[in-house]
């Protein structure tokens, strides 16, 4: 079972702050660990995944070491990703009868500030949907990302005011974006495959090129195109990292 509302997102801290960036799919556990284990940082790298409006699951990988945490272990029995997280984890299968509460390793941020009693008071609030449990999660960790979608009725000036952060503005008509000649989807050494978009000479991709992505498939405007044009990335850029963007 799978369903568009899902949420991928990997996380690492390097150099001070956190990078963070879309991951493809929520769905293959295997080909997120191995992302994960591509970025040889410090503090190592978390998935934050969320399935439908029903469960999330967090994925550390820290040099050799493993650990993941599954919101609702009762899960396993309608969706093929919670039942795979189990098998990876290398954790018993739950019974019919078992009440839904979280399994793996409860402690999986406690050296980054959020132990076992915190995570599990996420888990037992009914009223928080599971996009909602992560954001919560990332305003702990203090690596949250709040996309802004804004208008306005009359154009204005706009440029970079922190160089360390934008490396351009730019100003990119919807019907562009949403052209199926300049999507496209983009692939680099470490595994790491999303949604693109080619504006000029730039490639858009990394956390933005998903962002615009799902807008417009949420917006109905999106236009059947081929997805299997793939446009290879530079080697020299961190994995996941968003290169020139808009």
């Amino acid at each position: 079972m799978s369903n568009e509302v899902d949420i991928a997102v990997a996380a690492w801290h390097e150099d001070g702050r956190w990078t963070l960036a879309e991951l493809p799919s929520a769905h293959d556990l295997a080909h997120i660990i191995d992302a994960l284990k591509s970025q040889r940082t410090n503090g190592g790298a978390i998935a934050l995944l969320a399935i439908d409006e029903e469960f999330f699951m967090l994925i550390r990988v820290l040099g050799a070491h493993i650990s993941m945490f599954l919101s609702d272990i009762t899960c396993a029995f309608d969706y093929e990703a919670a039942a795979e997280f189990i098998e990876l984890a290398d954790l018993p299968f739950p019974d019919e009868d078992d009440e839904p509460m979280p399994t793996g390793h409860l402690d999986i941020l406690a050296d980054l500030g959020m132990n076992h009693m915190e995570i599990s008071a996420l888990c037992d609030d009914a009223e928080l949907f599971p996009d909602e449990q992560l954001d919560a999660i990332a305003t702990r960790l203090g690596f949250v990302v709040t996309p802004v979608l804004a208008w306005w009725e009359v154009p204005s000036a706009v440029g970079v005011v922190d160089a360390g952060e934008v490396a351009d503005v730019l100003r990119i008509p919807i019907d562009h974006l949403i052209n199926p000649a300049n999507r496209v989807r983009v692939r680099h050494p470490s595994g790491y495959v999303g949604a693109g978009f080619i504006f000029n000479d730039l490639v858009i991709w990394g956390f933005t090129g998903g962002l615009l992505d799902r807008i417009i498939a949420l917006a109905g405007w999106e236009q059947p195109w081929d997805q299997s044009h793939i446009v290879d990335v530079d080697e020299s850029r961190e994995p996941f990292d968003e290169g020139p963007q808009a």
